[in-house]
């Protein structure tokens, strides 16, 4: 079995492009399976990823990945993990 391994990291621009790019390269390897990582530089679950922070920021490129993960049937790992048990991956002092 064969497994596309990307880590993307975007500059935080609000540029769905990049992501749309990004998709197309990561459907032209080919394979049932797929990891990506990195920075996006967006929040998917503001509930989860900030804390009392108001701003959505790269609103489009957001929707983009949000886009992007139903077309290739990925999940949000932190997402699901930390539904379970709310952990920040930061703190504020």
């Amino acid at each position: 079995r064969s497994i596309t391994l990307s880590n993307i990291y975007d500059p935080n621009a609000d540029e769905p492009q990049f992501y749309a790019v990004a998709m197309d390269k990561i459907k032209n390897f080919g394979n049932s399976h797929c990891i990506i990582v990195g920075d996006f530089n967006i929040y998917l679950q503001q509930s989860l990823d900030t804390s009392d922070y108001q701003h959505i920021n790269n609103p489009n490129a957001r929707k983009q990945v949000i886009d992007m993960m139903g077309d290739l049937d990925l999940l949000y790992m932190f997402g699901e993990i930390m539904t379970r048990k709310h952990k920040e991956t930061f703190k504020a002092y």
